[in-house]
């Protein structure tokens, strides 16, 4: 036992360790099954009997391609997910308890470059999940040329294959779109690749308490005025509906009558100036689109950030990268 100066500065006996373990400084190897290792690294003791963590991997070492990894706890029951790869969740989504902040992103239509850059933009805001509504694929046959199609064994026919779109959306909170379903109606389910079915596969909407995550195609659609639309008399739970496949950045708000039609406000849009939604509210959140759009629908591409805790909408542009591919179908 010391003695001396030396061990006047060492701390009493903090008594018996918790959970009867036989030191108070467990390692991981011994750990007990109800408190297993962190990622973080396990608590140590110093020279001077102080406790402390010993630092854990680097977030690279912990996140692989196109995974997240969360950094560290941020209040009770929540984790905050840093981003890496795709900007979005991990792929497993049984992690999240609560998820309030969304990235939103929307019709697609192939275009890998400008979906690239909406993902970098999206790195540098601090959300909880990355939704994407739908219209990933280009679909190559048209609406009205699906009766009577006959699938003649080449993939390409029907649309681009790129398997880099899934990559880019590994971890992403998956809608389908009219393109998905297109795509799904035409192709032998045998012939379909495996990484496509995720992206063709995906729920027609995603719910919260807050709102209604949608591509839109089923929705009822009204015309404000010759080329605007909006699913104003749609019914969605809670404060919002976010849709896209009209490829136009709009924020509506509604207001219903008696028994006449719901009478549609249309609201500015001020791209990275968050928008409050009030309350007592009911708002179409339009999205708008990463592919490029008719130039009186707004700029493209864009993406939002819906913030259910705040109750804002931010809408945000992505620069247009030289690579862009043109096409656009609906």
């Amino acid at each position: 036992m010391p003695v001396g100066p030396a061990a006047a500065t060492r701390r009493p006996a903090r008594g018996p360790p918790r959970s009867g373990h036989p030191l108070p400084h467990a390692t991981a190897r011994s750990r007990p099954a109800h408190r297993p290792a962190r990622h973080r690294g396990h608590l140590r003791r110093d020279s001077a009997g102080r406790r402390g963590r010993r630092p854990g991997p680097s977030g690279a070492q912990l996140a692989g391609p196109g995974r997240t990894h969360h950094h560290r706890r941020q209040g009770r029951g929540r984790r905050r997910p840093c981003l890496r790869g795709v900007g979005g969740p991990g792929a497993d989504r049984n992690e999240w308890v609560r998820a309030v902040r969304h990235a939103v992103v929307t019709d697609v239509h192939g275009d890998t470059a400008r979906l690239r850059a909406v993902l970098e933009g999206i790195r540098e805001q601090r959300v909880d999940r990355v939704v994407c509504l739908g219209d990933v694929f280009e679909c190559r046959v048209g609406k009205r040329e699906v009766d009577g199609y006959e699938f003649g064994g080449r993939l390409s026919d029907v649309f681009d294959p790129d398997p880099e779109l899934a990559r880019l959306l590994d971890g992403v909170l998956l809608v389908r779109g009219n393109q998905e379903e297109r795509i799904r109606a035409l192709v032998p389910d045998h012939r379909l690749p495996e990484w496509t079915r995720p992206l063709l596969d995906a729920p027609l909407e995603h719910r919260t308490d807050f709102g209604l995550y949608c591509h839109g195609h089923p929705l009822p659609w009204r015309e404000l005025e010759p080329g605007l639309w909006c699913p104003a008399e749609a019914d969605f739970p809670g404060r919002a509906l976010v849709h896209g496949h009209h490829h136009r950045s709009a924020l509506y708000r509604l207001w219903p009558g008696g028994t006449g039609p719901v009478r549609v406000e249309r609201l500015p849009v001020r791209f990275g100036t968050p928008v409050p939604l009030a309350p007592d509210g009911r708002y179409v959140v339009n999205v708008g689109s990463v592919t490029r759009c008719a130039p009186d629908r707004g700029p493209s591409p864009v993406w939002a950030v819906v913030d259910e805790a705040a109750a804002t909408v931010t809408y945000h542009r992505a620069p247009v990268p030289p690579s862009s591919q043109p096409t656009e179908k609906q």
